[in-house]
């Protein structure tokens, strides 16, 4: 945890569901509690910029979703529903009382989901970009490059017979002009960074891949 951060009053902790162990960062009690919900394949440092800014006027939590970050993964069981009924449990036995809801990217969607399933518990939502009418069915499976980029995961990385990430990086699509036009990183930019990847792969056998890009 960053020095900054934890020297305002964050704290470390793990919440068992029952199902997944969520981990995920809580600060000192200065307000309404403000749950932030990173965006899908981030984990919750992507908020730790603000957590300290955050946290002068709320009670902040930053979570790890399910498969994300510390938080305990759960192969093949990955959906909104699932991962709200996580956020569900969070608000009613850790943080007790009604919170704002703050999700970036997929992250609101989960939002969405506590403020349609448990309103009582929240008392209002914040959508960071989030895509909500990309993701539906089958929109997203036809229109949304998100979709292609979900199905090259599970090939690549997410596969039971073992991850492949230069596969993943170099299938990697990026959307441009305003999402109408689709292109791939550069052959040169993904040749260097697969050789990274195989070499850290060779260096640190089954560890986390940790590019300095």
């Amino acid at each position: 945890m960053n020095k900054d951060i934890e020297q305002v009053g964050f704290e470390e902790k793990y919440f068992d569901t029952g199902e997944v162990k969520l981990h995920y960062l809580v600060g000192p009690n200065n307000g309404l509690p403000l749950v932030l919900i990173p965006a899908q394949g981030l984990s919750l440092e992507s908020y730790q910029r603000v957590l300290v800014p955050l946290s002068k006027d709320f009670q902040v939590f930053a979570v790890d979703v399910r498969g994300h970050g510390k938080s305990s993964w759960t192969t093949g069981n990955y959906n909104f529903p699932n991962m709200g009924k996580d956020f569900k449990k969070l608000l009613e036995n850790i943080i007790q009382r009604p919170a704002i809801i703050s999700g970036n990217s997929s992250g609101g969607l989960i939002a969405l989901w506590l403020a349609a399933n448990v309103p009582d518990k929240v008392r209002g939502v914040i959508l960071e970009d989030t895509p909500v009418f990309s993701a539906e069915w089958p929109r997203l499976r036809d229109d949304c490059f998100i979709y292609r980029i979900f199905k090259l995961s599970t090939e690549t990385i997410g596969s039971s017979q073992g991850r492949n990430l230069v596969a993943f990086i170099k299938g990697m699509e990026v959307p441009i002009e305003g999402k109408q036009k689709v292109i791939q990183f550069p052959v040169w930019l993904t040749g260097i960074i697969s050789i990274m990847v195989r070499f850290h792969e060779w260096l640190k056998p089954g560890k986390p891949v940790d590019l300095p890009l």
